[in-house]
């Protein structure tokens, strides 16, 4: 049963239930499941709120009104402004409060929960080093070796261990793994700090909601920084992390999808990619999807739809319409004789004499490709050109460009030139 406890000083006024960290085995059975329908309509553990409230102040348990901390040998020491001396707080300038903290660990194996060399058999595991005083009804056994074996606890005595049977994960059949192979209990693979669910039922009478909401009253803060969700790789990591943000479907059951994965409504910028002192994005957007679609504009946009800027200076620009309004190509001067490649749109040739030159290598390009030339001349010399990889120019192996001034597009298209 609950247990309540009020306490009152100058500054903090508080309230606490506290609630038994074991239940009655008799309510759960091993798959974890309440043994009885009713259960949250009794009067129990399980039908009553959770309800905490506090003024905080310092560090670590006084900063926290409430924390849930999983799989940590030392849970009541919560790193909520965890500093080490009076030092830190000069080297970190926040002084937080926390209403509500949760953490998860993967926490290494404990020495009772790695059985070495056990006597296996179909429905049991044999080891003086098996004590119910650690193995508990419900959890998971796997062997270590390959394929895996797994189970779960149904019973347990001071030596030996009542499973439920034995299925091969691989082949996803009952059987009974090699005598003697070494077993792991509670073999966590993958953790959670918080898991929220909305469940719809048929005939349930909501039909609207919200997994989570994240909200604000700012009457008072005029800094950036208050923000809805902050989700970083901490300074003590040694490895990335992969996907900050994750809207997605399954492609199982009825591989039902979300309408939008993302949507920003009524903000100042819907969307910022940014760098920080040291880093800086690979990419800043990746559409590696099979979309219809790769990018789509209603054409709604009051200026522009894509807007290019060097500096304080549009460069280029796209108008809602989709007309380009403005575009520059990026340029090189010729002036003797040498390849072009693709990473210049146009080339202006100003030149003193003859020269020769080769086209882009086609092994870089795609039908339709087109590289703009240019000829600010006004003599009579001649540009030969030529493809790097012998390909046909306007049907022919090599052209010489007409002297004087001239405008021409190379167009590579079906394994050939075309220069008009």
């Amino acid at each position: 049963m609950f247990h309540s406890k009020s306490c009152s000083s100058i500054g903090v006024i508080c309230f606490f239930l506290i609630i038994p960290n074991s239940v009655k085995s008799a309510e759960f059975n091993a798959l974890g499941k309440p043994t009885k329908d009713n259960i949250q309509n009794e009067q129990s553990t399980y039908s009553n709120s959770v309800l905490s409230g506090r003024y905080t102040f310092g560090m670590r348990k006084n900063a926290v009104v409430s924390s849930f901390v999983a799989n940590n040998s030392s849970p009541l020491n919560i790193p909520v402004l965890g500093l080490g001396s009076v030092s830190g707080l000069a080297h970190y300038l926040d002084r937080d409060s926390v209403a509500l903290y949760a953490e998860n660990n993967s926490s290494p194996f404990r020495k009772w929960e790695k059985i070495k060399s056990p006597q296996i058999t179909p429905t049991s595991v044999l080891s003086e080093d098996i004590s119910p005083t650690d193995i508990k009804v419900g959890m998971i056994i796997e062997t270590e070796t390959q394929p895996k074996w797994s189970t779960y606890v149904v019973s347990v005595v001071p030596g030996k261990i009542i499973t439920a049977g034995w299925v091969n994960l691989k082949t996803k059949r009952m059987g009974t793994p090699d005598n003697h192979s070494s077993l792991v209990v509670n073999p966590v693979t993958k953790i959670w700090s918080a898991n929220f669910n909305l469940i719809f039922p048929e005939g349930g009478r909501a039909t609207k909601g919200v997994v989570q909401e994240n909200g604000i009253i700012n009457n008072s803060a005029t800094s950036k920084n208050v923000n809805g969700v902050d989700t970083v790789v901490l300074p003590q990591s040694k490895f990335d992390g992969n996907i900050a943000y994750l809207a997605r479907s399954t492609s199982l059951g009825n591989a039902k999808k979300w309408d939008y994965g993302f949507v920003s409504i009524g903000n100042r910028v819907s969307f910022s990619s940014r760098d920080n002192q040291i880093n800086s994005p690979d990419i800043s957007f990746n559409d590696e999807s099979k979309s219809k679609i790769g990018l789509l504009f209603s054409g709604k946009n009051t200026a522009h739809s894509i807007v290019w800027k060097n500096g304080d200076t549009i460069v280029a620009s796209v108008s809602p319409r989709g007309e380009i309004e403005k575009l520059n190509f990026k340029t090189k001067i010729i002036n003797s004789s040498q390849a072009l490649d693709s990473n210049f749109g146009r080339y202006i040739f100003k030149i003193n004499s003859n020269i020769d030159v080769t086209l882009p290598d086609e092994k870089d390009l795609t039908d339709g490709y087109t590289l703009k030339l240019t000829s600010i001349n006004d003599d009579g010399f001649i540009v030969s050109v030529k493809s790097i990889n012998n390909k046909k120019l306007n049907g022919v192996e090599s052209l010489k460009l007409k002297h004087g001034r001239w405008n021409l597009e190379a167009v590579y298209f079906q394994n050939e030139w075309i220069i008009e």
